[in-house]
């Protein structure tokens, strides 16, 4: 999976350039404070004799100036961003944001991080592949470091996420941004066969069962004791990925949870 600089494309160069700056900026804040500190430490050395009200509008001073250099810290980290968007446009992202929310009533969604292949499925309850799950979350609201005047829906995964703007997708892996067009953005969405060994999430559709450990026409294997019998669910994926790099995929608990999230990011292109 490629960086997500990688994943920029040209007419988000100059945001793009702007976030990746002011994420780059080194606060100084911590500096100034511990400055005052000394001060303070070294000035009422000196002025020990002096009146004790001295002393406090000191220390008030100091931690006015630190207050303030913080201040001026976070809005150098910030980026305005203002949308006013005609009818049509607002009404394809609105209805953007509540498919979002849709998707975020799902009682289970992980990110898959990465896949195996099985040798031999009479071992693993029947699959041939299996999964590295993640926690993943959609939200709406207002991307970290970013202020606008709308809700930006968002997908939060492991190591990336991903904020909805009604112009681009911008990805955010640490301190580094990327930005992607809707026009680039490949959204499928499919049904898939989980064999669920935890406990089954109370919206996942239960299809039929398998066995811990399976003979090649599916019964059970009689050579294993504690050969515990498992539901198989019908869960559905998204994979949202494009030609600069872009690979993620997604799965929820509840059937076709993610099919108008898909209807809206096409309207959007």
């Amino acid at each position: 999976m490629k960086n997500v600089l990688e994943l920029t494309d040209s007419s988000g160069d100059e945001l793009v350039k702007t976030l990746n700056e002011q994420n780059q900026f080194m606060p100084r804040w911590p500096w100034v404070a511990a400055g005052s500190i000394f001060l303070f430490i070294w000035g009422k050395s000196l002025t020990r004799n002096w009146y004790e009200i001295v002393h406090v509008l000191f220390f008030a001073a100091l931690g006015g100036l630190i207050y303030w250099v913080y201040w001026r810290d976070q809005l150098r980290k910030l980026t305005v961003l203002f949308f006013e968007l005609d009818q049509p446009n607002s009404d394809l992202f609105s209805r953007l944001a509540s498919a979002i929310l849709q998707v975020s009533t799902t009682h289970r969604l992980s990110g898959i991080a990465a896949t195996s292949q099985y040798a031999d499925k009479r071992y693993t309850a029947g699959a041939t592949a299996g999964l590295q799950l993640k926690p993943a979350s959609f939200s709406i609201g207002q991307v970290p470091g970013i202020v606008t005047n709308i809700e930006i829906p968002m997908l939060k995964g492991s190591k990336k996420t991903l904020a909805f703007f009604p112009d681009r997708i911008l990805a955010f892996e640490g301190k580094q941004v990327g930005s992607i067009s809707y026009k680039e953005l490949d959204a499928q969405a499919q049904t898939t066969r989980f064999v669920e060994d935890g406990i089954v999430p109370s919206d996942a559709t239960i299809i039929g069962h398998t066995w811990q450990y399976v003979r090649n026409d599916g019964g059970p294997d009689r050579r294993f004791a504690n050969n515990r019998q498992l539901p198989l669910c019908s869960y559905h994926q998204l994979n949202l990925s494009s030609s600069r790099g872009l690979d993620l995929r997604l799965m929820a608990s509840r059937t076709n949870a993610f099919d108008e999230m898909i209807r809206s990011l096409a309207s959007l292109r």
